[in-house]
Parts: structure tokens; sequence; C-alpha cells
């Protein structure tokens, strides 16, 4: 999903982005207590329920995008497009690797949290599995205001547009 957020992203289409991601989180936040309980004719699976509903959201998510991706992008990504050089991997991964932390770090936060509050009571796990939802949600829009500030900062610093730099930032 990640490749698929980036390249609506690199087309301009950042609605897609947000559809697909607000379908996938609103899934999970859905089936955690369903699938973590039991409730109706859903199964009661505790920890396995949550991670069930996870996977899930992220299925959907990427469904979103596939549908999206085969039905109106402009971009075909094509194997010929795909060839590796070991000089380019290695400049990406020397360039990347703060951003793979930046998305590794948090995961095994949230990992390491679900385990231990596992320990307690399936419950513990599904409120910070709604919580950490809810920030989601909360932090996509920021996301989105800073991912637009970022280029035409860039674009009019270059320029030497100081006032119009200060305006965006303000």
């Amino acid at each position: 999903s990640l490749f698929f957020e980036k390249l609506f992203q690199a087309v301009g289409r950042m609605k897609v982005s947000m559809i697909a991601l607000l379908v996938g989180c609103t899934s999970n936040i859905i089936l955690d207590p369903f699938l973590i309980w039991g409730i109706g004719f859903f199964p009661k699976l505790g920890i396995r329920g949550a991670a069930l509903a996870t996977g899930i959201g992220q299925m959907l998510t990427i469904a979103v995008y596939m549908v999206f991706y085969i039905l109106k992008t402009p971009v075909h990504v094509t194997p010929k497009a795909l060839k590796t050089s070991k000089e380019t991997d290695l400049s990406l991964y020397a360039i990347g690797v703060p951003a793979i932390l930046n998305l590794a770090l948090p995961s095994f936060l949230i990992s390491f949290l679900n385990s231990v509050l596992a320990a307690y009571s399936d419950s513990y796990v599904v409120i910070l599995g709604i919580y950490y939802k809810l920030q989601t949600f909360l932090y996509l829009p920021a996301n989105g205001i800073i991912q637009g500030m970022r280029p035409l900062i860039g674009y009019n610093f270059g320029a030497r547009e100081m006032k119009r730099v200060k305006k965006i930032f303000r």
C-alpha cells in the first residue's frame, strides 16, 4: 500500500490515498470489537481477532488502491521500469534508511505495547488499537498539509521569494 500511496501522490491524486486509508482504518476500527469479543456471528478470537481485523483493513486499503490504479491512473508501472542496479539501490538505501526507521519503529512500538497489554486483558489491546486509529485520523490531515507545503516553500525559497515563503508558513 505504501507503493500505491506514493504513486498516487506523485501523480497528484491525494484524494485516492485519503479514501484508501479511510476505508482501511474504518474497517479495522469496526471489525476490532466484533472479532475480539465475538459479537454477533463473529467468533471470539481475542488478540488473533485484532490481528485479523488489522489484516483485513490493510487488504481493503490495497483493494481500493488497485481499483483506482486499474481504472484511473495515468501512470502504469511495467517490469522494464523496475530494472535495478547495485549502485542505484545502495544510494537509495543510504538515503532511505531514516525513512525506513521512521516507518518501522511505530510498528515495533505498537507490537511491543500490544504484547504487554495482552498479558492483562484483550480489552486493553482494543483500547490501544482504537486510540492508535483515532490518532492516525488526526495525524493524516496534518501530514497532508505538511506534504503540500514542502514543495511550495522549497520552490519559493529557491526562487528567493521570501515573502511568499513566510506567507505559506503562516
